[in-house]
């Protein structure tokens, strides 16, 4: 597999040898490099390896990001490879996109409930409402995506479904 960086460096920017590039549904504003993303959450989890709530929160960070990741392997080969193969892939890629919105809600709700029911200091507690604004950013990001994703869907065309032959009925 490659590393993520491939795909991100990929995704928003336009190869150099390509002197004109073709606009394709991969420029979408949408998807992001989540390596940062990564580094982020990993920093937050350790900082809070003594609560549940934010190694469970953390976790499910991890998760949603790798059904994301799985997400854009799909996604781009439902763009770049054989169109016969496109339905497939773009119904996988729903399903990745799906399952990390999931993950990034349960996080949300996890990282609420602590919000809710801790007695932090403000710095602590001004870090956990920076995380949970977060999680819900990339909740809501993952709802976009997956709604351009469905209308991309629609716009392939549909093979013919084949006909039942009539029978004739014999008097």
């Amino acid at each position: 597999m490659l590393p993520m960086s491939y795909y991100t460096v990929q995704w928003h920017e336009e190869p150099p040898h390509d002197p004109a590039p073709v606009a394709t549904p991969l420029h979408s504003t949408h998807w992001m490099p989540l390596e940062g993303v990564a580094q982020e959450w990993a920093a937050f989890g350790a900082e809070a390896a003594s609560s549940t709530a934010f190694l469970i929160a953390t976790g499910d960070v991890f998760l949603a990001l790798s059904w994301e990741t799985s997400a854009l392997r799909h996604h781009r080969e439902a763009t770049e490879g054989s169109p016969r193969r496109a339905p497939r892939a773009l119904l996988a890629c729903l399903e990745g996109l799906h399952e990390a919105s999931r993950h990034w809600s349960r996080a949300t709700y996890w990282l609420g409930r602590e919000a809710a029911t801790s007695a932090q200091a403000l710095a602590a507690q001004t870090h956990l409402l920076t995380h949970l604004a977060s999680a819900q950013q990339h909740e809501n990001r993952l709802a976009c995506l997956i709604r351009e994703v469905e209308r991309e869907a629609r716009r392939l065309p549909r093979s013919p479904q084949p006909q039942p032959e009539a029978e004739e009925v014999q008097p």
